[in-house]
């Protein structure tokens, strides 16, 4: 059990819960550990003991030892007037693990530097995105949903 306002992985249990994927053994041994479905998703309770889902478990990206949530930059970049739409993705570096990168699009021209700029100045040094790649538009899913494997297929 998670105290208030601390991060980690939601995890349900109850008469409604599935007993295993059917034909997956691995899957099940993965999902569901000790009565519960480890759902994937990370939230935060607050001191009311209310839920929020934060980001998924599989978007987490390592930096340096660091568990950086994407969300949580593209919230930070969001508040920028200029910014349209954020999309942050983690790539592999030999020295870090990984280092989040941020795909974005503009509502003005603007210097990317400014940008970078602001980062530096509101979050923590392993989060600032190595790379801002200004798009025309983020790619989407037929779900309509961003296509992270495509983001992440481009830093390749």
């Amino acid at each position: 059990m998670l105290n208030s306002d601390e991060i980690g992985e939601i995890r349900v249990n109850g008469p409604h819960m599935m007993l295993k994927y059917e034909g997956n053994s691995k899957e099940t041994e993965k999902t569901i550990r000790d009565g519960f479905i480890y759902t994937g998703d990370i939230g935060v309770l607050d001191s009311k003991g209310f839920l929020s889902i934060t980001d998924r478990k599989k978007d987490v990206i390592f930096v340096k030892g660091f568990n950086v949530f994407p969300r949580e930059i593209e919230e930070q970049l969001m508040s920028q007037s200029n910014i349209s739409s954020v999309y942050v993705v983690g790539k592999q570096d030999d020295r870090s693990g990984e280092t989040p990168v941020a795909f974005i699009t503009l509502k003005t021209n603007i210097d990317i530097s400014v940008i970078k700029k602001y980062c530096e100045d509101t979050m923590l040094p392993f989060k600032v995105p190595s790379e801002f790649i200004v798009l025309e538009n983020l790619p989407l899913t037929p779900a309509k949903k961003v296509d992270r494997v495509a983001l992440k297929d481009r830093l390749i």
